[in-house]
C-alpha cells in the first residue's frame, strides 16, 4: 500500500484540483490518497465559502480515499505554521509515504532554497534583517533577502512554491521518512484564468456574486452539483458585528495578547474599528505595506475567535493533538483502521468519544468546535434556518461516499 498525503483548502473544489490529485496519483503511483482540509477557516483569513463536509464529500467524489481536519490553529496561520501543522499531522498518522503539493518549481529547486532558509546563512539573515528595516513585510522581505543572496533564485515569487518550501522544511525538521513530490503548474493563471482552469479566488468571486455558471464552468460536474446543495455561502463581512464586540469589550493590553497582533497594530484596529461598520471597511484602513492583506485578515479572526499568543504558541510547539476523520469512501474504509493501528495521536470517528482521551486533546477539540458556533454567523442569511454550530459537529455523520 502506497499512500500520498495532499493539504488542501478546496475552497471549492475546482478543475485544478482535480488536475493536481490526478498526476500526483500517476507521479507517484499512490494506492491510496489521503487529504489534510482546512475546516471553517483557511489560511488566507476568511472562512471557507462553504460548509467543510460540503468540502469533504467534493474529495470523496474526487477519489480522495480519507479526508482529516486540519485543526484552525494550523489552518489559520502564515505558511510556516501551516504547513508545520499539515505536515506533522501526515507524519503522525504512521501511513503517509509522500507529501504532494503544486508548485511552479521542480522539488530539487525548492528543496535547494529551502536548505538555505533552513541553515539562515549569515549573508541572508543580515539582508532580511536590513529589508525589514525597510518596512516591507517578511514575505518580501526574505524573497529579496533571497535574491540578494543568491541572484539566481526568484523562486519566493511562486505562491505554490513558498507552500512547497515549508512542507519541505517541516519535512526536515520532524526527521520524517516521507519524500515530497512536486506536481508542476503547466497552466498559467494569468488574469486568474486559462482554458477549463481558473484559481479558487476567482471562482468564490464569482460565487458571491451570483454567477454560478460563470464559476461552474471551471468546476468538475459533482462538485457544482454539491455547491448548488450546499446552501448559504460563507463571507467575512458578516462577522463584522461580532468583531465590534470583541473588539468593544477589550483593552489594548489585551488585543496585544492576540496572536498575530504586535508592533503596535492593535491601536490601528481599535483606531480604524471606530470609524467603519463593516469588517472590510476596518480591514482596507488597517492594511500598510508592512503586512499582507491575509495576516491583517487572520488578525482580525483571531480577535474574533479569541485566540491568545499563549495557546498558538502550544499548539504550534507540539503540533495537532489527533486525527479526526472527516470522511471516506466506503472502499476504502479498511484504510481507517489501518491509521489507527499506526497513529502516534489519537483518531477521532465520533466526537462524543473524545471525554474518554487525556485533557489537552480534549481542550484542543472543543476549542475547534467553538470555532464552528462563530463560522455559522459568517452565513448569508437566506432561506429557512437550519442546524448550525456545534450541534451540527455532534449529530452530522461521518461523511462517506
Amino acid at each position: 500500500m502506497k499512500i500520498i498525503g495532499i493539504v488542501a483548502e478546496y475552497n471549492p473544489f475546482h478543475n485544478g484540483h482535480l488536475y493536481h490529485l490526478e498526476q500526483a496519483r500517476a507521479k507517484t503511483g499512490a494506492s491510496h490518497a489521503i487529504a489534510v482540509l482546512s475546516g471553517n477557516f483557511v489560511q488566507r483569513g476568511e472562512p471557507a465559502i462553504i460548509d467543510k463536509n460540503a468540502r469533504v464529500l467534493m474529495a470523496l467524489r474526487a477519489g480522495v480515499d480519507v479526508v482529516v481536519e486540519l485543526p484552525y490553529m494550523y489552518a489559520l496561520s502564515s505558511a510556516g505554521y501551516f504547513a508545520g501543522g499539515a505536515v506533522s499531522l501526515l507524519h503522525n498518522m504512521g501511513v503517509v509515504n509522500c507529501i504532494a503539493f503544486g508548485a511552479e518549481a521542480k522539488v530539487n529547486e525548492l528543496e535547494a532554497v529551502a536548505n538555505i532558509l533552513r541553515r539562515e546563512p549569515q549573508d541572508f539573515k543580515s539582508a532580511l534583517r536590513g529589508n525589514l528595516s525597510l518596512g516591507l513585510s517578511y514575505p518580501d522581505a526574505r524573497a529579496r533577502a533571497l535574491s540578494s543572496y543568491d541572484d539566481s533564485f526568484d523562486i519566493l515569487k511562486g505562491p505554490n512554491n513558498v507552500l512547497g518550501i515549508e512542507y519541505i522544511n517541516s519535512i526536515a525538521r520532524l526527521g520524517s521518512k516521507m519524500s515530497a513530490v512536486a506536481i508542476e503548474r503547466t497552466v498559467p493563471h494569468i488574469g486568474g484564468r486559462a482554458g477549463r482552469f481558473a484559481s479558487a479566488s476567482e471562482i468564490r468571486k464569482s460565487l458571491l456574486s451570483g454567477r454560478l455558471e460563470d464559476a461552474g464552468s471551471f468546476m468538475p460536474g459533482f462538485a457544482v452539483d454539491i455547491l448548488e446543495r450546499a446552501g448559504a455561502y460563507h463571507r467575512l463581512n458578516n462577522l463584522s458585528d461580532v468583531l465590534h464586540y470583541r473588539i468593544r469589550t477589550q483593552s489594548s493590553e489585551e488585543l496585544c495578547q492576540i496572536a498575530e497582533i504586535s508592533e503596535g497594530l492593535e491601536n490601528r484596529i481599535t483606531h480604524f474599528s471606530r470609524q467603519f461598520a463593516s469588517l472590510e471597511g476596518i480591514i482596507s484602513q488597517v492594511k500598510t505595506k508592512r503586512y499582507t492583506l491575509s495576516k491583517i485578515k487572520r488578525c482580525f479572526l483571531n480577535i474574533i475567535l479569541n485566540v491568545r499568543k499563549d495557546t498558538f504558541a502550544m499548539a504550534q510547539k507540539h503540533g495537532p493533538a489527533y486525527v479526526r476523520i472527516l470522511g471516506f469512501r466506503k472502499e476504502s474504509q479498511a484504510l481507517l483502521a489501518y491509521i489507527e493501528a499506526n497513529s502516534k495521536i489519537p483518531m477521532i470517528t465520533n466526537i462524543k468519544n473524545a471525554k474518554h482521551m487525556d485533557a489537552y486533546t480534549r481542550q484542543s477539540l472543543e476549542s475547534e468546535l467553538r470555532t464552528t458556533d462563530i463560522y455559522a454567523l459568517s452565513a448569508d442569511k437566506q432561506g429557512q434556518p437550519r442546524l448550525d454550530g456545534r450541534e451540527a459537529e455532534y449529530k452530522t455523520p461521518i461523511v462517506c461516499y
